[in-house]
């Protein structure tokens, strides 16, 4: 798969999602060749379609009656691509931005996401970020430190969150509450699961 290619993931979000009967994630390359390696394509029972940021798979969505999908971001060149495939779909396509708890530990630009931010119409959400100590128990004060980072940009942009969370319930659900006691946004942008 080329640089240009990503994915998208379709999966029904089955009786415990009330709201919604289908969710499309369109994944960037990085993000799907992880999916693909820890398993969790299989496990998880999605069909897998390759997009470009001009693919038929967004055509194909469209046509299935799919109005709306998110590019998800994670770290700088799944935000690049997150944002890129927004801007070459803006009607049906918007972007996540920031930085996934892979990237705890290691150096990452608040100051980039800031400027893409200001300069991004199409960017709906921050994260994908949260807690994982399912994989990574050993980087979890990093983790958290991120996270925390993460959260506060989203006060900062009145933005919502798209939290990961993986064997890490008691601290996503306290950083979460205390990302909810600071939150002066709008109640119904408050962040996503």
């Amino acid at each position: 798969m080329g640089s240009s290619q990503g994915m998208i993931a379709d999966h029904a979000t089955g009786p415990h999602h009330p709201m919604s009967t289908i969710t499309l994630t369109i994944l960037c390359p990085m993000q799907m060749e992880a999916a693909k390696l820890s398993g969790l394509v299989r496990r998880q029972g999605w069909t897998l379609l390759t997009t470009g940021i001009g693919g038929d798979a967004i055509e194909r969505a469209l046509a299935a009656g799919v109005t709306r999908m998110i590019a998800i971001g994670g770290d700088d060149p799944c935000n690049d691509y997150a944002i890129k495939t927004a801007a070459s779909h803006s009607e049906h396509v918007r972007a996540t931005v920031g930085y996934d708890r892979g990237q705890a530990g290691a150096p990452y630009r608040m100051d980039g996401l800031r400027e893409l931010l200001d300069s991004q119409s199409g960017v709906v959400a921050i994260g994908e970020t949260g807690l994982d100590y399912h994989h990574d128990a050993d980087t979890a004060d990093a983790q958290k430190a991120l996270l925390s980072d993460m959260l506060s940009l989203a006060r900062d942009y009145r933005l919502p969150v798209v939290i990961h969370s993986r064997e890490a319930d008691e601290d996503t659900e306290r950083m979460l509450s205390e990302h909810a006691a600071a939150w002066d946004g709008a109640s119904d942008r408050i962040g996503v699961l």
